[in-house]
Parts: structure tokens; sequence; C-alpha cells
């Protein structure tokens, strides 16, 4: 079946495309994350002690070194989330979670 792109090397490098794309997407939301709070890093923060630990990665107790204040610091693991396909899913729980302002939910204060 010429040209009819029903073929296994078609549809392998679309899946390759679609991920290139989510990946210029996300860095794309990255920078406009740093734009509106300013760069950090892992060196801006003190690690206190782990709070929780999962399947995608840890939650850690941090202290902002330059103002003191506490915050809840969620890493995960990249490769484990490309090898689950879960970069969708996390780039939308990002967008959520620095779009939203509730009481009851967790506030995105950086992301990095």
């Amino acid at each position: 079946m010429q040209g009819t792109g029903t073929s296994p090397e078609s549809g392998s490098i679309k899946v390759a495309e679609d991920q290139k794309d989510e990946a210029d997407n996300y860095e794309q939301i990255v920078a406009d994350q740093q734009k509106r709070t300013g760069k950090v890093s892992n060196d801006d923060f003190t690690l206190l002690q782990v709070i929780g630990t999962g399947s995608y990665g840890k939650v850690l107790l941090v202290k902002k070194k330059e103002t003191g204040k506490l915050y809840a610091m969620k890493v995960l693991k990249k490769s484990y989330l490309k090898k689950q396909k879960q970069i969708e899913h996390t780039m939308d729980e990002r967008k959520i979670l620095e779009k939203i302002n509730s009481p009851f939910i967790i506030k995105l204060n950086y992301a990095y």
C-alpha cells in the first residue's frame, strides 16, 4: 500500500513529531512561567525532608534560601514520565496549577 501513509514507518514518524511538538510546547510554558516568577533552581532551596513518594517521583519539604518560606517541592522522574507516556498529563497538571486560585488546592509558586 504505497502512498497511503499506513505503514508502520510513517506512524512512528508522526508519533515522534507529536512528541517533539509537546516538548516544544512545554519549553514555551516553562519560559512563560520564568518570565512571571524569575528563574529558580535547586540551588535556591534547602531540602528539609521527604514528605512522600509515589510512582512518578517524590514530594520534598524545602525552604527558599532567600526568604526562608517553606514550600512543598514535587520532583518528577522525567525518564519515567516519558516511558509511561505521561508527558501530556504532566503538562496539563502544570497549566492547571499555574492558573487556579483556590483555598482548597495547592498553589504552584515556582516550576523548573
